[in-house]
């Protein structure tokens, strides 16, 4: 299923010096934000759905939560393409995501409400396939896998990886999934064939945790 997100990104120029700033929330009440805050907000509103979104950001963390599934998008702030997406389809906000990159380390994350008759499995080859229409010259990767310890209420689970590319522009392409509740959550990561193994075990495989974490709570 190809997906065309509502919004793609949304930006905004920040001129003060980083730390707190005032932002308006109505009439003439000015708080202090931090611009991390700030930045996730900007997100939540370009969506046009901001009452689907809890904006959990602290002075220095950027994170970004989806009410009805507990997808929890925990950014980078400085990162170009952070983003926040509504996917159509399905019931509106049955279909979100977020790019949350970290350097040369592309994550995108999603939670979606298939309904019945949907399973981990059916999710798992759609991605599968996503990627190899994408990368036609795609290969099944068959090296070792970085296990995820996944929190209790996690249910069913499939991984799915490819090596994409030749020689030293050879990169590796991935997406974990899992079902929580009605909901079937799925992390995509791609980074240079090279490092793949290291950013699961630094990076990726806890964000993943974490997204579980979150939702399972």
């Amino acid at each position: 299923m190809f997906r065309i997100p509502a919004l793609i990104t949304a930006a905004l120029l920040i001129t003060t010096m980083p730390g707190a700033v005032s932002a308006s929330t109505g009439g003439d009440t000015q708080v202090q934000r931090s611009v991390a805050w700030i930045k996730a907000q900007a997100l939540i509103d370009g969506t046009g759905s901001p009452e689907l979104f809890d904006n959990q950001s602290t002075s220095t963390r950027m994170v970004v939560r989806h009410k009805a599934s507990g997808l929890r998008c925990d950014y980078s702030p400085d990162e170009q393409n952070n983003s926040l997406m509504l996917f159509p389809g399905l019931p509106h906000g049955d279909d979100v995501g977020c790019n949350a990159d970290a350097g040369n380390i592309y994550m995108t994350f999603y939670a979606t409400r298939y309904g019945p008759g949907v399973s981990v499995q059916d999710a798992a080859e759609e991605a599968a396939a996503g990627i190899r229409n994408r990368y036609p010259d795609a290969r099944a990767y068959d090296g070792p896998v970085v296990q995820a310890d996944v929190p209790t209420g996690t249910g069913e689970q499939a991984y799915v990886a490819y090596v994409v590319g030749q020689g030293d522009r050879s990169r590796h392409a991935q997406a974990r999934l899992a079902k929580v509740g009605e909901w079937i959550f799925k992390q995509r990561m791609t980074t240079s064939e090279s490092m793949a193994l290291g950013a699961e075990t630094m990076l990726s495989v806890g964000r993943w945790t974490d997204v579980l974490d979150a939702a399972t709570d």
